[in-house]
Protein backbone atom coordinates (compact mmCIF):
# COMPACT_ATOMS: atom_id res chain seq x y z
CA UNK A 1 0.00 0.00 0.00
CA UNK A 2 1.58 3.40 -0.89
CA UNK A 3 -1.20 5.81 -0.22
CA UNK A 4 -3.26 5.97 2.90
CA UNK A 5 -6.41 8.89 3.00
CA UNK A 6 -8.28 8.92 6.15
CA UNK A 7 -8.93 12.45 6.23
CA UNK A 8 -11.63 13.57 7.82
CA UNK A 9 -12.55 11.16 10.58
CA UNK A 10 -12.50 12.85 13.75
CA UNK A 11 -9.54 11.11 14.44
CA UNK A 12 -7.18 11.55 17.68
CA UNK A 13 -3.91 11.51 19.13
CA UNK A 14 -0.44 12.08 17.21
CA UNK A 15 1.18 10.36 14.52
CA UNK A 16 4.41 9.02 15.79
CA UNK A 17 7.10 6.47 15.16
CA UNK A 18 4.66 3.81 14.79
CA UNK A 19 4.10 5.29 11.36
CA UNK A 20 7.18 3.06 10.41
CA UNK A 21 5.02 -0.23 10.58
CA UNK A 22 3.60 0.93 7.20
CA UNK A 23 6.90 -0.04 5.53
CA UNK A 24 5.75 0.61 1.81
CA UNK A 25 3.57 3.91 2.49
CA UNK A 26 4.78 6.34 0.84
CA UNK A 27 1.64 9.38 0.87
CA UNK A 28 -0.59 10.06 4.14
CA UNK A 29 -3.64 12.05 4.40
CA UNK A 30 -4.94 13.09 7.81
CA UNK A 31 -6.13 16.52 7.03
CA UNK A 32 -8.92 17.69 8.88
CA UNK A 33 -9.06 15.51 12.06
CA UNK A 34 -8.31 16.27 15.71
CA UNK A 35 -4.82 15.02 16.05
CA UNK A 36 -2.74 16.95 17.95
CA UNK A 37 0.94 16.77 19.57
CA UNK A 38 3.84 15.51 17.29
CA UNK A 39 3.75 15.23 13.49
CA UNK A 40 6.28 12.14 12.94
CA UNK A 41 7.52 11.87 9.21
CA UNK A 42 9.51 9.07 7.82
CA UNK A 43 11.70 8.97 5.58
CA UNK A 44 10.23 7.25 2.53
CA UNK A 45 6.97 9.42 2.74
CA UNK A 46 6.52 11.69 -0.70
CA UNK A 47 3.46 13.52 0.55
CA UNK A 48 2.01 14.36 4.00
CA UNK A 49 -1.03 16.33 3.89
CA UNK A 50 -2.00 17.27 7.59
CA UNK A 51 -3.86 20.00 7.53
CA UNK A 52 -6.58 21.34 9.69
CA UNK A 53 -5.48 19.66 12.78
CA UNK A 54 -3.77 20.70 15.82
CA UNK A 55 -0.24 19.64 15.39
CA UNK A 56 2.47 21.42 17.53
CA UNK A 57 6.08 19.44 16.76
CA UNK A 58 7.39 18.41 13.36
CA UNK A 59 9.99 15.30 13.61
CA UNK A 60 11.15 13.83 10.75
CA UNK A 61 13.03 10.50 10.39
CA UNK A 62 16.28 11.83 9.42
CA UNK A 63 17.71 14.66 6.89
CA UNK A 64 17.48 12.17 4.01
CA UNK A 65 14.00 12.49 3.92
CA UNK A 66 12.32 11.84 0.61
CA UNK A 67 9.65 14.62 1.46
CA UNK A 68 8.21 16.51 -1.89
CA UNK A 69 4.88 17.80 -0.38
CA UNK A 70 4.24 19.29 3.02
CA UNK A 71 0.77 20.28 3.99
CA UNK A 72 0.12 21.16 7.08
CA UNK A 73 -1.84 24.36 7.11
CA UNK A 74 -4.16 25.22 9.98
CA UNK A 75 -2.17 23.69 12.98
CA UNK A 76 0.12 25.03 15.36
CA UNK A 77 3.62 24.96 14.74
CA UNK A 78 5.96 27.22 15.15
CA UNK A 79 9.22 29.39 13.38
CA UNK A 80 11.23 26.50 15.08
CA UNK A 81 9.55 23.60 13.02
CA UNK A 82 9.90 26.17 9.96
CA UNK A 83 13.75 25.90 10.89
CA UNK A 84 13.43 22.54 10.62
CA UNK A 85 11.88 22.06 7.33
CA UNK A 86 14.62 24.07 5.24
CA UNK A 87 16.54 20.81 5.72
CA UNK A 88 14.49 19.16 3.38
CA UNK A 89 16.29 19.27 -0.10
CA UNK A 90 13.63 17.74 -2.01
CA UNK A 91 10.70 19.29 -0.96
CA UNK A 92 8.52 21.39 -3.82
CA UNK A 93 5.19 22.42 -2.09
CA UNK A 94 5.33 23.76 1.28
CA UNK A 95 1.79 25.01 2.43
CA UNK A 96 1.86 26.55 5.91
CA UNK A 97 -0.88 28.64 6.11
CA UNK A 98 -2.75 29.81 8.98
CA UNK A 99 0.08 28.49 11.49
CA UNK A 100 -0.15 31.92 13.49
CA UNK A 101 2.79 31.21 15.75
CA UNK A 102 5.37 31.26 12.39
CA UNK A 103 6.43 34.91 12.13
CA UNK A 104 9.65 34.45 10.50
CA UNK A 105 10.55 32.76 7.28
CA UNK A 106 13.90 31.39 8.00
CA UNK A 107 17.08 33.15 6.41
CA UNK A 108 18.38 28.94 5.41
CA UNK A 109 15.03 28.60 3.01
CA UNK A 110 17.45 29.13 0.15
CA UNK A 111 18.35 25.36 0.94
CA UNK A 112 15.16 24.02 -0.07
CA UNK A 113 16.67 24.22 -3.89
CA UNK A 114 13.68 22.56 -5.77
CA UNK A 115 10.68 24.63 -4.24
CA UNK A 116 8.25 25.75 -5.98
CA UNK A 117 5.48 26.61 -4.14
CA UNK A 118 5.57 28.51 -0.59
CA UNK A 119 2.41 29.27 0.71
CA UNK A 120 2.90 31.24 4.24
CA UNK A 121 -0.42 33.02 4.06
CA UNK A 122 -2.71 33.59 7.20
CA UNK A 123 0.72 33.71 9.50
CA UNK A 124 2.37 36.73 11.60
CA UNK A 125 4.88 36.75 8.64
CA UNK A 126 6.94 40.31 9.66
CA UNK A 127 9.40 40.10 6.53
CA UNK A 128 10.91 38.08 3.39
CA UNK A 129 14.65 37.36 3.61
CA UNK A 130 16.54 38.17 0.77
CA UNK A 131 17.58 34.31 0.43
CA UNK A 132 14.01 33.64 -0.54
CA UNK A 133 14.78 35.38 -3.75
CA UNK A 134 17.35 32.86 -4.13
CA UNK A 135 15.59 30.18 -4.77
CA UNK A 136 14.84 29.84 -8.98
CA UNK A 137 12.75 27.29 -8.90
CA UNK A 138 10.13 29.25 -6.93
CA UNK A 139 7.19 29.97 -8.88
CA UNK A 140 4.39 30.91 -6.29
CA UNK A 141 4.71 33.08 -3.37
CA UNK A 142 1.57 33.42 -0.97
CA UNK A 143 1.91 36.41 1.21
CA UNK A 144 -1.84 37.43 1.58
CA UNK A 145 -3.43 38.47 4.88
CA UNK A 146 -0.17 38.53 6.78
CA UNK A 147 -0.70 41.35 8.67
CA UNK A 148 2.37 42.05 10.43
CA UNK A 149 4.47 42.14 7.14
CA UNK A 150 6.65 44.85 6.37
CA UNK A 151 7.74 44.79 2.76
CA UNK A 152 8.45 46.73 0.20
CA UNK A 153 7.96 46.22 -3.44
CA UNK A 154 10.68 45.15 -5.59
CA UNK A 155 11.75 44.11 -9.09
CA UNK A 156 12.20 40.60 -9.20
CA UNK A 157 13.77 40.56 -12.29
Amino acid sequence: MKKINVSRNKISGSLTKEVNDFSTLQELDISFNVMSGELFIPDDFTSIYATNNNFNKLTFESTSSHLVDLYIEANNFSNEDFNTITSLGRLKNLYLTGNNRIDIIPSKINLLKELKVLDVSFTDIKQVPSTLFELSNLSTLNLSDCPQLKAKIINFN
